[in-house]
């Protein structure tokens, strides 16, 4: 299990998800592993009806979010990885949680390092919680990573 050969870090762009790619880049400098960087882009519910988006609506907002989520990427692997560092930047489609667990195994890879949000009450009922979702289904060792309240 140790030391790993492949971590996988999610992004959603968020401060929070820069302290756990911090962590990931730090781990993954430490065991000479490979960084496999993700973000994944929530799949949109297609429901037919008057007041529904139309099918071809709701593929051109796909395709928009694809590509500033790529810009993104870009702009993220560029200011923050390290040239040393072995990256592999993805943008994938699904449901967070789901699509993380699923590249995790494909992939093989021997750790994901994710941020927390930290939504309690309301929010965490409203919004859910990724990183507990992939903590709960995870092949692999998960290491959670919560900004403290000053950061």
């Amino acid at each position: 299990m140790f030391p790993v050969k492949k971590i996988l870090s999610p992004t959603d762009f968020s401060k929070p998800s820069q302290y756990g790619l911090n962590a990931a880049i730090e781990m993954a400098t430490q065991y000479e592993a490979e960084l496999l960087l993700v973000h994944v882009i929530a799949s949109i519910p297609f429901i037919a009806g008057t007041y529904s988006m139309s099918g071809a609506r709701s593929v051109q907002m796909v395709e928009a979010m694809q590509e500033e989520a790529s810009n993104q990427m870009e702009k993220l692997v560029a200011s923050t990885i390290p040239d040393h560092l072995r990256c592999d930047a993805r943008v994938i489609q699904g449901q967070p949680a789901e699509a993380i667990v699923r590249l995790a195994k494909e992939e093989d890879v021997g750790l994901i390092v994710i941020a927390t949000h930290g939504y309690s009450g309301f929010n965490r009922f409203l919004f859910g919680s990724v990183a507990e979702r992939v903590v709960r289904t995870a092949h692999c060792p998960v290491l959670t990573i919560r900004p403290s309240e000053s950061q």
